[in-house]
């Protein structure tokens, strides 16, 4: 049972990981020596800033969504969840990969409570 969905998640994430790196690796002695161009600056300032936009844009669309399910009003445990995990990383300083991993088995517990109910 679980080596085809290993091999799928292997794959996924090699396919979605390795160009992008391969880009920076590329990318990255040309961009180290266009530091003094102005015009250059600008428009990587620029694309920095619109990749940030899109991030963003992304973050709040899942939030939302997550927050108000359609048509079941506010799921309470993951509003919860939310304000409990960006204070633990703001206020606590965890680790993200602690927050993850507290994270998932919260959500691995919630799930199975709801199942069980």
């Amino acid at each position: 049972g679980l080596v085809l969905p290993a091999l799928a998640a292997a794959l996924t994430g090699w396919v979605t990981f390795v160009p992008g790196f391969l880009f920076i690796v590329a990318g990255a002695p040309f961009i180290e020596s266009s530091r003094g161009n102005r015009r250059l600056s600008t428009a990587l300032s620029a694309i920095t800033a619109a990749v940030v936009g899109v991030i963003l844009n992304l973050a709040v669309w899942f939030s939302w969504h997550v927050i108000f399910p359609t048509g079941r009003g506010v799921d309470g445990f993951s509003l919860a969840a939310a304000v409990l995990f960006f204070v633990a990383l703001q206020k606590e300083k965890w680790s993200v990969l602690s927050l993850l991993g507290v994270a998932a088995m919260a959500g691995l517990i919630w799930k199975w409570l709801l199942g069980m109910a």
